[in-house]
Formats: C-alpha cells, sequence, structure tokens
C-alpha cells in the first residue's frame, strides 16, 4: 500500500469498516493484479495498555451511571488480549475483510478473527451473553452468530466512532518550488507560504516562531550559521542570505532546495500524518539523516516513508519495514534484527563495502557496548547523534578474539580500515587481574588502529561494564530479576553480571537488558579512565565531521 493509496482511502476504509461510510471506488492502478483472489485485510489497533481507551470503550454503551461495570472491563480486557488479537507491543489488532471487483460497499470483521476468538474459550458462554448484552441492548441470539462477532464489532466501533483521525498529507516524490494559489505540499505555493510565516499578524507570533525553526534547520544543512530565509515583496522566489549576500535558494543546489520543502511542509503542519516519498531524491546521505533529526525534535506529526536509501536505516526512533514483491503481490515485515536490516541493504543492491562509508565508525563487541558509550557520549555532547555524526558497529567479540594474532581472518578484519580510515575501536582487556596482559591478538588490532587518524580503546578493567558502579549494576540485577540475592563478584577486573539467587542458585544476567535498565539515567565518567576515553571519543568524532 502506497502513501497515495494511504491519503485517499485510509478514512472510506475506516467508515466502511465500521459501517459509517459508502461504497469505495478504485482505479485499475490500486487494484491487486492477482487473478485468483480479490480479496484485501483492512485492521484497526487499540492500545490495551491505556486504561482511557478502555474506559471509553466501555461508557459509549453504558445507559445507567450507577451500573457496576467493573466486571464488563475485566473481561473486555481479557478480549483484547486473547490470541487472535492481541500482538506484542500491547496492541489489539481487528481485521475486516472484503472481497473487490469494481468497487467496494461492504466490509465485515474476518471470520478467521471470530472463528480464532470462539476457539480461545476466554470467557464463558455467559459472559458472551452479558457482554453483547451489555454492548447492543439486545436480548437471545447465540454465542457464534451474534454475542461473539457483535461484541467485537461494538468494542471496535466504541472506540473509533468519535476518534479525530489525524489529516493524512502526501510529499510527493516529484517536488518543486512555484507560485500558486494555495500551498501544496510538493512545493507548489510554498513561497506565498512562506511569506506569511515570515511577516505574520500581529496576533499570530507561533507563525513566526515556525519560520524561525525552518532558519534553524537552513543553518544546520548549510553549515553557515549567518543562512536565513528571505522572502522579497514581490514573492516571485526565495532568496537564502548568507555572509550578507543573497542568493535563489535553488543556486545552493537541489538537495539543499528539496529537503527545504520538505522541512517547511512538515513545520507548518501539526499533529498529522505525513507520507513522504522517495526524500533521498537529490539528497546527500548527511541531509538525508540531518532531515530525520530535524523532523524527531522539531514536528509533531506522524511519518510514512517509503525510501530506498539505506542512511535512515539506523536512524533512532524510527520502525524500518521492508517491502518485498514475492508471488505475485507486495509483502510487508518489520525489521527489527540487524539481520532482517541487513536483507534490505542486499534487496537495494548494497554491497558490505558501500555500508562502511560513514564519516566516523566506532566499531564495539556488541549492543551492550553501543548503549554504554552512546549514553557516555551524550554526556559529553548532547548534539552527537549516532547515525548522523557517527556510526556503531559490532564486530562480535567472542569471533574476534578466537582468532590468532596470524589468522587471515583478523587480516580481513583489519583490511576494513582501508574502505574508511576514520575508524576507532573499544576492546575488553579481558584481564584478571592487574599483572596480566593484553593478549597478542588485541596488540595487533591496537597497533593497526591506532595509526593515525583512527584509535584503539582498550578497557582499563575486564570488560566495559567495569566501567558501571557496582552498586548501580546490583540495584539494575534486583529490578530486572527480583529473585537475585547478591552479585557474586567484585572489583575491576570480576565479572559483574553473576549473581546469586535467594535460593542460592547462580546465574548471569543479560548484558542487554541491564545495559538498557542503567541507561534510562545519566552514567557518571569519574570512575578509572572512563573520561579521558569517551572525551577521546568525543574528539575524535568532532575532528572527523569538521574535516568532511
Amino acid at each position: 500500500m502506497n502513501s497515495s493509496f494511504l491519503k485517499n482511502h485510509y478514512m472510506q476504509f475506516k467508515n466502511l469498516a465500521l459501517k459509517t461510510g459508502g461504497e469505495i471506488k478504485l482505479h485499475d492502478v490500486e487494484k491487486p493484479q492477482i487473478d485468483y483472489e480479490n480479496r484485501l485485510i483492512f485492521s484497526l489497533p487499540i492500545q490495551i495498555n491505556d486504561d482511557e481507551n478502555i474506559e471509553k470503550i466501555i461508557n459509549k454503551s453504558k445507559h445507567s451511571k450507577n451500573l457496576n461495570t467493573s466486571i464488563i472491563k475485566e473481561h473486555t480486557i481479557k478480549i483484547l488480549r486473547s490470541k487472535s488479537l492481541f500482538n506484542r507491543e500491547d496492541t489489539a489488532w481487528f481485521d475486516f475483510d472484503t472481497n473487490w471487483q469494481n468497487s467496494i460497499n461492504k466490509m465485515q470483521l474476518s471470520s478467521s478473527v471470530i472463528n480464532g476468538v470462539i476457539n480461545e474459550n476466554i470467557i464463558s458462554d455467559s459472559a458472551w451473553s452479558n457482554l453483547w448484552s451489555f454492548f447492543t441492548r439486545q436480548r437471545g441470539g447465540d454465542k457464534k452468530s451474534n454475542w461473539i462477532p457483535g461484541t467485537l464489532f461494538a468494542i471496535i466501533r466504541n472506540y473509533y466512532i468519535d476518534l479525530n483521525d489525524p489529516e493524512i498529507v502526501l510529499i510527493p516524490a516529484i517536488r518543486k518550488v512555484e507560485r500558486a494559489d494555495s500551498f501544496e505540499h510538493g512545493g507548489k505555493g510554498i513561497i506565498d507560504y512562506l511569506a506569511t510565516l515570515q511577516n505574520p499578524p500581529f496576533d499570530q507570533n507561533e507563525s513566526h516562531e515556525k519560520f524561525n525553526r525552518i532558519n534553524s534547520f537552513l543553518k544546520e544543512v548549510t553549515g553557515n550559521i549567518t543562512a536565513r530565509l528571505e522572502i522579497p515583496h514581490d514573492c516571485k522566489t526565495i532568496n537564502v542570505e548568507m555572509d550578507k549576500k543573497f542568493l535563489p535558494l535553488n543556486s545552493l543546489g537541489t538537495g539543499i532546495h528539496e529537503v527545504i520543502i520538505i522541512a517547511a511542509t512538515a513545520t507548518t503542519l501539526n499533529n498529522k500524518v505525513i507520507c513522504i516519498e522517495e526524500p533521498e531524491l537529490h539528497l546527500h546521505p548527511t541531509l538525508q539523516r540531518k532531515l530525520l533529526n530535524y523532523l524527531w525534535n522539531n514536528t509533531d506529526n506522524q511519518y510514512f516513508i517509503s525510501s530506498h536509501s539505506t542512511n535512515m536505516i539506523n536512524s533512532e526512533n524510527i520502525s524500518i519495514f521492508h517491502v518485498r514483491y514475492s508471488n505475485n503481490c507486495s509483502n510487508v515485515v518489520k525489521a527489527t534484527s540487524s539481520a532482517e536490516k541487513f536483507s534490505i541493504c542486499r534487496d537495494l543492491g548494497y554491497k558490505a563495502s558501500d555500508l562502511l562509508q560513514a564519516n566516523c565508525i566506532i566499531w564495539v563487541e556488541g549492543p551492550s557496548d553501543r548503549i554504554y558509550l552512546n549514553n557516555w557520549i551524550r554526556s559529553i555532547d548532547k548534539n552527537l547523534i549516532e547515525g548522523l555524526d557517527y556510526s556503531i558497529m559490532f564486530y562480535g567479540g567472542s569471533q574476534l578474539m578466537h582468532l590468532s594474532s596470524k589468522d587471515s581472518g583478523l587480516d580481513e578484519f583489519i583490511s576494513l580500515r582501508r574502505l574508511n580510515r576514520n575508524v576507532a575501536i573499544i576492546l575488553d582487556s579481558d584481564k584478571s587481574s592487574e599483572i596480566d596482559k593484553i593478549d597478542k591478538t588485541k596488540k595487533r588490532i591496537m597497533d593497526e588502529f591506532n595509526k593515525s587518524p583512527g584509535f584503539a580503546w582498550v578497557t582499563e578493567g575486564k570488560e566495559i561494564e567495569n566501567y558501571i558502579e557496582e552498586n548501580l549494576i546490583n540495584d539494575a540485577v534486583k529490578i530486572l530479576y527480583p529473585n537475585s540475592k547478591k552479585l557474586i563478584n567484585s572489583g575491576k577486573y570480576a565479572n559483574l553480571l553473576d549473581y546469586e539467587t535467594v535460593g542460592g542458585k547462580k546465574c548471569k544476567a543479560n548484558k542487554v537488558k541491564i545495559a538498557h535498565e542503567l541507561t534510562k539515567n545519566k552514567l557518571q565518567l569519574n570512575i578509572y579512565n572512563l573520561n579521558e576515553r569517551v572525551q577521546k571519543i568525543v574528539n575524535f568524532i568532532h575532528k572527523v565531521n569538521s574535516s568532511t
């Protein structure tokens, strides 16, 4: 389902599913090109972990203020958490389906959902009958034909019936600054619209604030603190003032031109769903990442972005979906793991060497190291952003350290520096005491990475976790593992994730879970050589980015 389909038909499908809308007509290009099936499934979600949502569902059908609805609420939550509706993200999904030809005039709850709920035996038959009577004010009927399908439909209808859906806006792939009577989000009319933001009426100060945000973004993407948009009195063009000189916006290049169109559109809209098609067209990878960062920090919209670029794939605060055409249809899968994201890169035709072209790369052993490092970097400079100013990659410590100093596999890893020399690496010392020596494999990696401009950081203690205060690790273990009694080991060269349970059993805490728990707050840097090392990383990132 592409962006224009979402914009044109989402509300139509929702209204038809809830029986508040009429016939939907589709163009030939919008229909699935499949001969053997014309079935469409449309799904509506409900967030279960929000008590207000549950109260709203019940109150829409509550016909007496004195009615005790605690049992109704309990049963409603059980239904929403049924295997047929519930997924891992605390959301219940209601599937509606239909068969289509040239138009669609009816949608109904999917029979697979209804039959799934029937087979689960979530609540008793009498409870189903009472729920159905509560929600529909009807009596009689039977479980399969009335109580279950009627109750499910009433739940989803009650939630959505008065819900104000945000407007869906499309920013097309072809974007161009043009004059027009009204502002269109592909660039038409943007000159006059920016003019109203630049010089708003006295009582519309928020418009001027939006104009200032757009100008702040212009300063960032041009790298010039004097850059500022200026709309002349005749509104024939968009000028940019830089260093006391005026230039037309298009003279800065198509990339700056287009990214300003997207940023201006997103800034002027509030609480909308914005679909952006191919934002990478004419945009340098750095501009793409800066655009995402701007949208996250300066706007309050939700974005659906269709892209063939890998430059957004490691950005924070986004969800990645892989759309692949196979078996005569498009399949959409959420990509969460590194393997799934790499599969996207491979399908887009990228090679591993193409993915090593970030300005600054920091190699770490695994995900927990990345979590700690980002927290420490933000402690010194909160403006540095992973995916924009630097990239973190995993080398897999256990696999790498099993290689000998003369192994060909180690040669291959070290040779990656030829692709990008702006590389740092963080290694666990794995020392058990002060007198232990760094092994030959780590020594060789240190020698290679310490050649200018990169460097190697070997932890002063046994591993990265030894830079964390032991009492904080102990507290985190007790939060995540309530049956834990105490940490087994202590000290600079100890494994701090081994713990003993109340029953005396020895266990190991999950590195990543502990890291997430600990980094909910800002971690201290005044332990061993941590502050010095992190400061060196921050300086390295700044130096690399200032020279590119």
